[in-house]
């Protein structure tokens, strides 16, 4: 059974609307940022997707058609060789949009979602690939186990939750355009179509927790630092 998989990733929709907010109630000043967010998204990352043993997905990047070029062309030389650095008003409709132009005779496609201040364990993409080729199931795919790291503190959580935004979707081709991960909101994927919970040894994500959050913060049971190990999501 053919497929093909694709990484989803939102950059700065909206970020120029001045009306945006940040969590103290502080109007969001677009520059600045972009200033940490590039920080964040060549820390955490950019490295991780990098560093996926299996190189056989498509990353897919949608930033704000207001984005100036320079950060486009800055990010066109950071990202790996099978990456698609693209703008749209509308993260889930561009990204169809993309993912419509690359499919041919897949009978099934697969689609994740990364944010761009997180990062995946480097065995991410292909412990996927690996459960589908045996199952061969549609739905929801998640790993419930993960990291939060509140990283100006050098906090390190352990979590477990499998409503997620690391999750994945699996779907069959059809007549219409794909639907992909974003369909839903990740809180309610879960709950309305059938839900397949991976567990492994490997904790598969890594929240980053940071000032400029909207949603999360630090949460789960505190461990040592030294449990984090840094090369398996290509950190340094």
């Amino acid at each position: 059974m053919k497929f093909k998989h694709f990484v989803l990733t939102r950059y700065n929709l909206g970020i120029y609307d001045r009306k945006q907010k940040l969590r103290d109630k502080k109007r969001i000043v677009p520059e600045e940022w972009m200033e940490n967010r590039w920080k964040l998204f060549t820390k955490f990352c950019v490295p991780s997707v990098s560093n996926q043993k299996c190189k056989d997905f498509v990353w897919i990047i949608v930033f704000d058609p207001k984005t100036p070029v320079g950060v486009l062309d800055e990010a066109e030389k950071v990202v790996p060789p099978n990456t698609i650095v693209c703008t749209g008003d509308n993260f889930r409709k561009k990204s169809i949009e993309v993912v419509e132009s690359l499919l041919t005779d897949e009978d099934r496609v697969i689609t994740s979602r990364i944010d761009n201040d997180d990062a995946i364990h480097q065995d991410f993409v292909g412990n996927i690939q690996e459960w589908f080729k045996i199952r061969k199931r549609t739905g929801v795919l998640t790993y419930s186990k993960g990291w939060v790291w509140d990283w100006l503190s050098n906090k390190l959580y352990h979590l477990r939750y499998i409503k997620n935004h690391f999750l994945t979707f699996i779907e069959k081709r059809g007549a219409k355009p794909v639907k992909t991960v974003l369909r839903d909101r990740h809180t309610d994927l879960t709950s309305r179509f059938q839900t397949f919970r991976v567990e492994t040894e490997s904790h598969m994500w890594l929240e980053s927790v940071h000032e400029d959050n909207l949603l999360n913060y630090a949460r789960g049971d505190k461990v040592a630092m030294s449990k984090l190990k840094k090369q398996e999501y290509g950190l340094t």
